[in-house]
């Protein structure tokens, strides 16, 4: 709650929280729903939420500061990462109007639905890379029902949409890990929107270095115009937990009525509630309790192998990581990675892991530690998705001669029409635009293509001016090559 980030505890173990800690403090939108929100535990130890468009002026434990918002290093809403103390907080990406609850699959993956300029139909659910701009400021003049204009999604710099939702109020947002309901949204994206009155189902599917998605509709209400629901869960057995306010309309503080809500359950047909037995004494206990559905059992069970492994007992977490169901890998790989001696190795080896999912896992892993250099003989992966993540991990490491060389390798391998792989070079070349447009023409050469004219755009350096007036001017060049050309002169 703006402007405090914070635990409550019980400790007397009356069911009363008595103890009131706060971790974190300045973030915006105090008595508004345009503020700090979503807190959710994800699979690799840290603690994701998102601030609304109110901005923030947060100093961390360790004395860095983050600062978002109108004459500020960064804009408009955000995406943010922490530990559980607040010792080191992240800003992972800015631009969004108000974001709510940031989903994090097992792999590391996040998303974040985001709320239009109401009424302007262009809600959206957001694949978060780190570095991200979302564009929603600077507003820009025009229908605000178009993407180019509401969200600039034209502009170089500015994040693609995964998939666009319409009119809503999107809310709470989960990344489905339960196998009670239908195979159809095991590993999905679970939405809950007050506005339609629906709860969607997402499930994102490659596209080129980032997703895309269609709608599933998982549950709506035309009959009952209060039905509001404000945010899903999943309980220990698979079954979901719908949040409804409750009431006649939503948005802008309007509350039409404040004495009544309701919980909902969501199971398939015929099942009976089960509560699975939560046993961390034992390893099948904890194991069990660490791939649960429910993220609060995962969280309790993550701690306890956290201790585990700092003791030297690794063994459930090797186990885990041996077996074959991917995403229980994904899990352990977080925490094995943390060993101080044999971490490193494992988190090397994955890089070669036939999933392309645990290769980009362990880029993520290796580019927070020294291992980073491990990622350099790998930069002509196959699968866009691992060479966009490496590039964002080695952007950490840019002044260091070999991540440099490196990214221009991956440079290098845009294919001229993967807007996402785009993105993740313009955020990894963001203040080194001329030196990295020099260094890939003396790879690619100046031939106007699809890819060069991509690159230009993206970096828009103005030494790349020359080259674009030729381009123009070439009246035997295809027509669209020429309009790339005008594309990019506009973004110079």
């Amino acid at each position: 709650q703006s402007p405090d980030l914070f635990y409550l505890e019980d400790t007397d173990k009356d069911g009363v929280a008595d103890k009131r800690t706060v971790i974190l403090t300045g973030f915006g939108g105090i008595d508004s729903d345009h503020a700090v929100h979503g807190v959710s535990f994800a699979p690799d130890g840290y603690l994701y939420f998102s601030n609304g468009d109110q901005g923030l002026d947060v100093t961390d434990k360790s004395g860095n500061r983050v600062h978002v918002g109108k004459n500020a290093p960064h804009l408009a809403a955000s995406v943010l990462r922490s530990d559980l103390e607040g010792e080191h907080l992240q800003l992972i990406a800015e631009g969004m109007r108000n974001p709510y609850e940031p989903a994090v699959d097992p792999w590391g993956n996040v998303f974040i639905s985001d709320n239009d300029d109401d009424g302007n139909e262009q809600c959206r659910v957001n694949f978060v890379m780190d570095g991200a701009n979302f564009g929603y400021w600077p507003k820009r003049k025009g229908d605000r029902h178009l993407d180019e204009v509401h969200w600039n999604t034209d502009r170089p710099g500015v994040m693609p949409t995964m998939v666009k939702t319409g009119a809503g109020s999107p809310t709470g947002l989960m990344f489905y890990q339960g196998a009670l309901l239908p195979e159809q949204y095991q590993n999905t994206l679970i939405h809950a929107d007050a506005g339609p009155r629906v709860i969607r189902s997402y499930r994102p599917e490659p596209n080129g270095a980032g997703y895309t998605s269609n709608i599933d509709i998982l549950v709506s209400n035309d009959d009952d115009t209060w039905f509001r629901p404000t945010d899903v869960c999943a309980a220990p057995d698979g079954s979901i937990f719908i949040s409804d306010w409750y009431d006649p309309g939503v948005g802008g503080h309007r509350m039409g009525d404040v004495a009544r809500g309701r919980i909902y359950r969501l199971v398939p047909k015929g099942a009976k509630s089960t509560v699975p037995k939560f046993d961390l004494a034992t390893d099948d206990g904890i194991a069990n309790a660490f791939n649960s559905a429910n993220q609060a059992r995962r969280y309790l069970a993550f701690k306890e192998l956290e201790r585990r492994a700092q003791a030297g007992d690794c063994a459930i977490l090797e186990g885990m990581f041996a077996g074959k169901t991917i995403a229980d890998r994904a899990r352990a790989l977080w925490l094995l990675a943390r060993n101080p001696k044999t971490g490193a190795d494992i988190a090397v080896k994955s890089l070669d892991d036939k999933s392309s999912a645990v290769r980009i896992q362990a880029a993520r892993i290796l580019g927070e530690t020294c291992g980073y250099k491990n990622l350099f003989p790998r930069v002509h992966d196959a699968n866009a998705q691992v060479r966009r993540q490496q590039a964002l991990e080695l952007v950490k490491r840019n002044g260091e001669p070999g991540a440099s060389k490196a990214i221009i390798e991956l440079a290098t391998q845009y294919d001229g029409a993967d807007r996402f792989y785009r993105e993740s070079l313009g955020i990894a070349f963001r203040g080194k635009e001329s030196w990295a447009f020099n260094e890939v023409i003396a790879r690619l050469g100046d031939t106007w293509d699809a890819r060069l004219a991509g690159i230009v755009m993206q970096l828009h350096p103005p030494d790349a001016l020359p080259l674009v007036r030729t381009a123009l001017n070439n009246a035997k060049l295809d027509p669209s090559l020429r309009g790339l050309a005008l594309d990019a002169l506009d973004a110079i």
